[in-house]
């Protein structure tokens, strides 16, 4: 339907625009030539250029970031030439012109009738004319040249280039080094308060971007010199025709409005606000008192031959009319502002239009110097750290969107953390199907992998995420279906009876039967594993706690003794031979069943019973200390609770390991550091490990804890013991974990900011309720049921509120009356104002957690970067399609 190209459109389309379009790309070369061949390798003729333009960004930077720095610098450099060339035009240039025109005022009026020759006068009357036709056409048909003239010798001062470089450097872009790592190279600052911790507003505008000071300084001085052209007719007409001095009058009157539209002193402009006369009065003295006497006082000087003498009245009247044009053109041309006053009053504006020095005041401006530091330390820490980045995914810049001085402020940048921040542990949160394996854990344990960082053990306490790296180089899997193994070989007794009851048990109930149990379990263990002829097996266990007494007898019978000279092998005796066997039946037979219940969840299990069932294992879970990579598959699906438990046994071997090898591992022969990557990790927890999780880090232990939500560790580990394990996961990467709790967690994690935030505006909310409130309006289908109506436009307000809010009382909607409804009642209505509020506001907020997160692939992320948090919702990678995990 639409197939014709709509590209380029005709000239006679749109003829005037297509004229303008001309002109301004025309000016826009001549100008930028122009001072490029005056200043050649001193400044940037980009400091010229026209909003809009096809070429306005032509010589820039095609980075946005690295543009706007340019644009923002070369505005404020060009505010100093502007001001050159205002101060060369104001003192210099116009004044000469005066004094030339006063000159040629003289030899018209008073040496005209004096002169001995008779060429002089047709002489200074021709070379005025050519004069006043010169001034007036110069900046369009001699620009070139006028704009050399008028350009200073030293546009800009090395002083003044440092202190543009200096502003742009502590309020807009961040100087980095080009060894900053490529995740830190974001080079945006927040533009609320610069380096030092003082505000940005009054330092750079946002004006800065469209605003060319040169060029509109430019115009202004291509009107003056129309100005000057005109004034400098002012004699000859003086003395030829009244009515042609009338027209010169009025071509000033004109040219005023035209051209000088900069406020002036005398002026206090408002936005909205049209530039209005005093009364009527002074507008009939401009327009109609002031001609006539034009008209009647030259007329009496008028004379046939120009060199004809002037009597003294005629003079006087002619120097009247002369000195009043000079002094308005004098008057307009004096009164404009100046670059740098002009600029002034806007940095001025933009102090009073913001709340940020409010904000410096309230919160100290220590507090912001103290972020800037903390950014500046974690470049240099990053940079000091040589061990390899794992990429997670890439920013998107949001939280820097609400302020947060923590957050990368581009989008599209690498996100992620290294090897050494790594050590600080990371955490992961999200709801089933919300991409938390495929998005964070697989992509981090692949790098792991990948870059053969170290041990890694992988776990999960559910599915079969050790599977998803099967056949990778270096790569074991620990499964019934892979051979032999023994879970807890090299596993203490203490560490057992601390690992299995809290696994298999649900907590509930008397503590009195669990604990019991857990004894019974310890004192076998201990005895089991001392002895020389039983296997140290979880089923030999439960065969020694089954066993009757006289059994347990025969077999302590062959280490009496050991068990005589051992402490802790004489009180798991004692238990056995002397406590055991006086507990009531019941009582044995319920903590002896809870037991058995424990263990039945591994040896009863169909595949995992034979398959624990042996001393000659193939696998051993602490080589990862020595750089084995291991994949423990178990999932709860197939093997049930025992799989889950298998899985915590051995976490614990491994926390048991590191902490043997202690915190000097980095100098023991062939030791390196180990990745315990964990899915469903709550199902894998025991209290004990949060002994582990606080010295895991110097023992060379580097866990990535993944669960669905944080209640499920609440209920493992109970509110308080989870929290202080979480709060040693120095790094959290959530996805939606869709509960209550965990969304708090979250948004109080990521934290909270000082700034200025809106609280109230007088309006309408978005333009979907200008849509609503006309599309709802009932009067307007009441209204227009009947003719009468309809042919009065009466009672029909439907567009008032299209229109805008405050112009309810232009109520007729024919399209004819619109400009009319579109124009405010009161031109000297402000504008409504929003109401700040500067208070400590968290990043996210816990009810927009799901929304911000509805996209696949994206997370809110909070790691440990150099030492230094840092935080973003992030892309992850690599960039979800679909999967879920």
């Amino acid at each position: 339907m639409f197939s014709v190209s709509l590209a380029k459109s005709k000239f006679f389309d749109d003829p005037v625009s297509k004229v303008r379009h001309w002109l301004l790309h025309r000016e826009q070369k001549m100008m930028r030539a122009v001072i490029g061949r005056k200043y050649e390798d001193v400044l940037d003729p980009q400091v010229y250029w026209i909003a809009g333009t096809d070429n306005e960004h032509d010589g820039l930077s095609d980075d946005q970031i690295e543009r706007m720095a340019q644009r923002l610098s070369l505005s404020q450099i060009g505010v100093f030439l502007a001001q050159r060339i205002w101060a060369k035009r104001t003192w210099l240039v116009v004044p000469m012109l005066m004094m030339a025109g006063l000159l040629i005022t003289y030899m018209l009026v008073n040496a005209a009738g004096t002169t001995t020759s008779d060429k002089l006068i047709p002489l200074v009357l021709t070379g005025t004319v050519w004069l006043s036709f010169f001034l007036c056409c110069s900046a369009t048909i001699f620009g070139p040249l006028i704009a050399q003239l008028f350009l200073p010798k030293m546009p800009v001062r090395q002083d003044e280039i440092d202190s543009v470089k200096s502003v742009i450097s502590r309020c807009v872009i961040r100087d980095l080094e080009p060894e900053t790592p490529l995740d830190l190279k974001d080079r945006a600052r927040l533009l609320v308060t610069d380096s030092d911790g003082q505000s940005v507003a009054g330092q750079v505008l946002a004006t800065d971007l469209e605003f060319s000071a040169v060029r509109a300084e430019w115009m202004i001085t291509k009107a003056v010199l129309v100005l000057m052209g005109l004034v400098m007719l002012s004699p000859v007409l003086a003395t030829s025709s009244p009515m042609l001095a009338v027209l010169d009058y009025f071509s000033l009157l004109v040219w005023q409005k035209m051209a000088f539209w900069i406020p002036r002193d005398h002026e206090q402009s408002r936005s909205g606000q049209q530039e209005k006369d005093s009364s009527v009065l002074f507008f009939a003295l401009k327009v109609v008192i002031i001609p006539l006497l034009i008209i009647f006082g030259l007329s009496a000087s008028y004379r046939e031959h120009l060199d004809a003498f002037v009597r003294l009245d005629a003079q006087v009247i002619n120097w009247v009319y002369v000195i009043g044009m000079w002094a308005f053109a004098i008057y307009l041309t004096f009164t404009a502002k100046s670059p740098l006053k002009v600029r002034a009053m806007l940095l001025d504006q933009a102090v009073r239009e913001s709340g940020t020095e409010l904000l410096v005041d309230k919160v100290g401006r220590a507090y912001f110097q103290h972020l800037e530091e903390a950014r500046t330390e974690q470049i240099r820490n990053a940079k000091k750290d040589g061990s390899p980045f794992i990429h997670l995914g890439t920013s998107t810049g949001l939280l820097a969107q609400r302020r947060d001085p923590l957050s990368p402020t581009e989008a599209g940048i690498p996100f992620g953390l290294s090897v050494t921040d790594l050590a600080t542990h990371v955490g992961v949160l999200g709801a089933s199907g919300t991409g938390k394996t495929s998005g964070v854990i697989r992509p981090l344990t692949k790098q792991w992998i990948d870059g053969d960082l170290g041990g890694l053990l992988v776990l999960d306490g559910k599915g079969a995420l050790p599977l998803e790296f099967d056949g990778t180089e270096g790569y074991t899997l620990i499964s019934p279906d892979h051979g032999p193994f023994n879970p807890i070989s090299g596993m203490t007794p203490d560490a057992l009876a601390d690992v299995l009851p809290d696994v298999c048990d649900d907590g509930k109930g008397d503590t009195f039967w669990r604990d019991s149990a857990r004894l019974m379990l310890r004192m076998a263990a201990i005895l089991v594993e001392a002895h020389h002829n039983l296997p140290y097996t979880l089923t030999q266990i439960q065969q020694f706690c089954l066993a009757s007494h006289q059994e347990r007898a025969d077999w302590l019978d062959p280490i009496s003794n050991e068990i005589d000279g051992n402490g802790r092998l004489l009180a798991a005796a004692h238990y056995w031979l002397l406590e055991y066997p006086d507990f009531p039946e019941k009582t044995a037979g319920c903590i002896s069943n809870m037991l058995r219940t424990w263990l039945g969840n591994i040896l009863l299990q169909e595949k995992l019973g034979p398959w624990v069932n042996t001393t000659d294992t193939e696998f051993r879970v602490e080589n990862v200390m020595t750089g084995q990579k291991i994949g423990l598959l178990l999932p709860e699906s197939e093997y049930g609770i025992g799989g889950v438990a298998i899985s915590a046994i051995c976490m614990r071997r491994v926390y048991d390991a590191v902490k043997k090898r202690g915190d000097t591992w980095q100098g023991l022969e062939g030791h390196r550091p180990v990745l315990l990557a964990a899915d469903e990790v709550q199902n894998l927890l025991t209290k004990a490990d949060l002994e582990t999780v606080p010295v895991a880090r110097s023992l060379g232990l580097y866990l990535m804890f993944a669960t669905q939500n944080v209640d499920g560790l609440y209920k493992r580990l109970e509110r308080d013991g989870a929290v202080q394990m979480l709060g040693n996961l120095a790094s959290i990467i959530a996805l939606a974990p869709r509960t209550d709790d965990s969304n708090s967690y979250v948004s109080k994690r990521v934290g909270n900011v000082w700034k200025a935030s809106t609280q109230s505006f007088q309006g309408l909310p978005d333009a979907a309720s200008d849509f609503g409130l006309y599309a709802n309006s009932g009067t307007g289908q009441a209204m227009q049921s009947t003719t009468l109506h309809r042919q009065n436009r009466f009672g029909a307000p439907r567009l008032s509120y299209a229109i805008g809010l405050w112009h309810r009382q232009w109520t007729p909607k024919a399209m004819n009356w619109l400009d009319g409804m579109v124009v405010p009642d009161d031109p000297n209505q402000a504008p409504p104002r929003p109401a700040l509020q500067l208070e400590l506001s968290p990043l996210i907020s816990p009810d927009e957690i799901d929304t911000l997160l509805a996209i696949p692939g994206t997370a809110i992320a909070v790691i440990n970067r150099g030492r230094i948090q840092r935080r973003d919702v992030i892309r992850l990678y690599p960039k979800q399609t679909g999967d879920a995990a």
